[in-house]
């Protein structure tokens, strides 16, 4: 999918990815968490960026598939990933790893929110109606304000 408010054209400059993510890791911590996807931005396809997912704290040292992605045009991908990452912040998933070498890292890029929801507050960023919600964690929906 496109991000861009009509049809791409060739003056239209490809500025990167947004991507939602799910992990694949085969530890009970990681997979008793219902709704765990990873919130993330890149400059290249996510598929390229992923590819050493397993050797990579942001991925949780483990495998991962992507369930949504957006390739984005004529704005600062890093500054939209920022604006999901805070609306969802509430439900950044705290927890405690240990990574293969015996450090310990909390990821900070992982988000306990349904995927339909995360979809639907790109699409609200995108048409500036963002502005009128916060995502309530109880409920696990977006509300108006």
């Amino acid at each position: 999918m496109n991000i861009r408010g009509s049809a791409v054209g060739v003056d239209d400059e490809a500025t990167g990815y947004i991507y939602i993510l799910r992990s694949l890791k085969q530890e009970p911590s990681v997979q008793r968490i219902k709704n765990l996807f990873k919130i993330g931005f890149s400059t290249k396809p996510t598929q390229d960026r992923i590819r050493n997912a397993e050797r990579e704290s942001t991925y949780l040292y483990g495998p991962v598939s992507i369930v949504g992605e957006w390739k984005c045009f004529n704005m600062n991908v890093q500054k939209f990933e920022s604006m999901l990452h805070r609306i969802f912040s509430e439900s950044r998933l705290d927890i405690e790893m240990t990574a293969p070498n015996g450090d310990c890292f909390n990821p900070r890029e992982w988000f306990v929110v349904p995927q339909d929801v995360i979809e639907q507050t790109i699409e609200l960023i995108l048409s500036e109606q963002v502005l009128y919600y916060r995502y309530d964690k109880e409920q696990e929906r977006l509300v108006i304000m």
